[in-house]
């Protein structure tokens, strides 16, 4: 079952540096897209996300923000379903988990995220926040942000500290959007609720987690490196017009006059420039594994699918 309008979130902690890129499903099977856009700051998540109330079908959302809890962490805080941990975080005896740590004093399974900020290089440690959780460093990556061969490992759910930082993000992300649809039916969450094909046949909408590095090397996106040769880079987003454009057309996506000028443009100038970008690639890699071939579904294990999630896209291996 094709889904009738696809999203994909780049998101941040601050409100301008959200951006959404969506295709809406045509008649002739192919996928419309318009220019890339913000999220909003009023209404209800979907209104929020650019979906309208009365879209018939099924929506897949995408965010590039961890969706789920590491395995080792699950089993120190005693959670079997990441779903409904959500539905209590920040309630109750979990008041205080969205609170960033201060200091390394605050750190439990209760309140795991460290730290705020690091007034001084230093004085903030992973060891502080290891040994607050009684957790391996490496056991505080899920499964599917650990290196690959295409990527370099992704920053642990709980650490908060850092450019590359996601913590933060999956924090508001949670709050604003994920638990609020949940805890209401709202939507299902992939791969929790079930497989995703399943999810698209029975859910108005559906939750997916998305990471745009990971989606890079399948749709062929390879920046020139070197100083200014990086994604936030307008120069260098330039050069990969073409390949995105090629890749659109691959995955049946049919892109508006405008939304073809922003991707030659190399989505513009801003601030926020690097942000449309990452909205486009999230959105055509999620065409690309759930509308132009098959799903790429999480792997079967028990840990995945009850407590740390998966990325869509990523191979199971």
């Amino acid at each position: 079952m094709l889904p009738s309008v696809v999203v994909h979130a780049d998101w941040g902690t601050d409100p301008k540096k959200r951006v959404a890129a969506a295709a809406h499903l045509l008649s002739d099977g192919r996928y419309g897209v318009g220019l890339t856009y913000r999220v909003g700051q009023s209404g209800s998540p979907q209104q929020r996300l650019g979906i309208c109330p009365d879209t018939p079908g099924t929506a897949l959302v995408g965010f590039d923000f961890p969706i789920g809890v590491p395995a080792a962490y699950a089993e120190r805080a005693v959670i079997s379903s990441f779903g409904a941990a959500l539905a209590e975080f920040g309630e109750g005896e979990w008041g205080e988990f969205y609170n960033v740590c201060l200091v390394p004093e605050e750190i439990n399974v209760r309140r795991p995220f460290f730290p705020n900020s690091c007034p001084k290089a230093g004085l903030c440690r992973r060891e502080h926040l290891t040994s607050g959780l009684g957790i391996a460093w490496q056991d505080l990556h899920r499964q599917c942000e650990r290196k690959t061969a295409a990527r370099v490992a992704g920053s642990p759910l709980f650490w908060t500290l850092g450019g590359k930082q996601v913590g933060k993000a999956a924090i508001s992300g949670w709050r604003e959007f994920i638990q609020p649809m949940v805890k209401e039916n709202q939507a299902g969450l992939w791969p929790f609720d079930g497989p995703l094909g399943d999810l698209l046949r029975r859910r108005s909408c559906v939750i997916v987690e998305t990471y745009p590095a990971e989606l890079y090397s399948q749709l062929g996106v390879r920046f020139p490196g070197g100083k200014g040769g990086g994604k936030t880079s307008q120069t260098a987003r330039k050069q990969l017009a073409r390949q995105l454009l090629s890749e659109a057309s691959g995955v049946g996506a049919e892109l508006s006059g405008d939304a073809c000028g922003e991707v030659v443009d190399g989505f513009g100038g801003g601030r926020d420039g690097e942000d449309r970008f990452d909205a486009m690639i999230g959105l055509l890699g999620m065409l690309k594994h759930v509308i132009a071939g098959s799903p790429v579904d999480a792997p079967p294990t028990s840990a995945v699918t009850s407590v740390e999630g998966w990325m869509l896209g990523q191979q199971p291996d």
